[in-house]
């Protein structure tokens, strides 16, 4: 258990780390709206965590009385299996056809992710202006439930 936990953390710091690093480069530094910049960063946080996300979900169906693998070596394993390589190729095809197998399905999960972090962006900023313009009630006494 401690080995699939530790995998999952893994892919999911990799995953925050080109997220918010993307996010914040893109709207602090180049000026992007929090659409374009959420949206954006989502793609670059799915791009880099993909093949560990891959690997935690073959960790994740092996079950759990089973012994599993390392993230790495579960990752590396299936970048094998998925290779399209021919039999006797010589390593640099086996690993390039493994990284395309590897790496199948990533077009609808970036765009899944896009879409969803593009519409949290939105709202976000939605959000934040609605913040900006409502009235402050600062003023008001606060109301005691206890005399």
């Amino acid at each position: 258990l401690a080995l699939r936990l530790h995998g999952a953390a893994c892919r999911s710091a990799v995953n925050d780390a080109f997220f918010f690093a993307a996010q914040h480069y893109l709207a602090k530094e180049r000026g992007w709206s929090a659409i374009s910049s959420y949206a954006a960063a989502a793609g670059c946080g799915v791009i880099a965590a993909f093949s560990l996300d891959t690997g935690v979900a073959r960790m994740m169906l092996t079950p759990p009385w089973k012994p599993v693998r390392g993230l790495l070596a579960t990752t590396a394993a299936v970048m094998r299996e998925r290779s399209s390589a021919r039999p006797g190729a010589g390593a640099g095809l086996v690993a390039l056809g493994g990284v395309r197998g590897g790496y199948r399905g990533l077009t609808a999960r970036a765009l899944e992710f896009m879409i969803s972090y593009g519409c949290t962006g939105l709202i976000s900023g939605w959000a934040s202006s609605v913040a900006m313009v409502m009235p402050s009630f600062s003023w008001a006494a606060p109301i005691s439930l206890v005399h």
